[in-house]
């Protein structure tokens, strides 16, 4: 689930929603949601939340990070729009909030969060052997 600004959305990730992320942004959907990984791993030990959110932030940016949100989302479940995404994703901002819940989190944990599903669904769901050719 992604959980924007009190909302939960479903998600899936699908060649459909990769294609379209790539026709946008000239950027890979996958290697998307890496970076935040890649990112997450390398913060040293003893670095501030304050200072890791700002690194996590500046992965990509809010816009490219709602679009990501927007194309996993909307392969999932109809009736999404994109500005209602980036809506959120401006709602919730990239600092922590003083709310006791995970429903008001910054984006970039989010999508830090949605690396890490994205991660291991890909993970599990590699097949044993190769596709047929159709």
């Amino acid at each position: 689930m992604v959980k924007l600004c009190y909302k939960e959305y479903s998600w899936k990730i699908s060649n459909k929603a990769c294609k379209e992320f790539t026709e946008k942004t000239g950027k890979d959907l996958n290697g998307f949601f890496a970076d935040y990984l890649v990112a997450y791993l390398k913060i040293p030990e003893g670095t501030t939340i304050l200072e890791r959110l700002e690194i996590l932030r500046s992965v990509h940016s809010r816009k490219d990070a709602s679009f990501a949100f927007y194309c996993l989302i909307k392969a999932a479940q109809d009736g999404i729009s994109l500005a209602e995404i980036e809506d959120a994703t401006y709602r919730v901002g990239w600092t922590l909030n003083e709310k006791p819940d995970d429903l008001s989190e910054p984006w970039p944990v989010e999508a830090l969060s949605l690396a890490f599903e994205i991660n291991d669904y890909l993970s599990q769901a590699v097949p044993g052997k190769k596709k047929a050719d159709t």
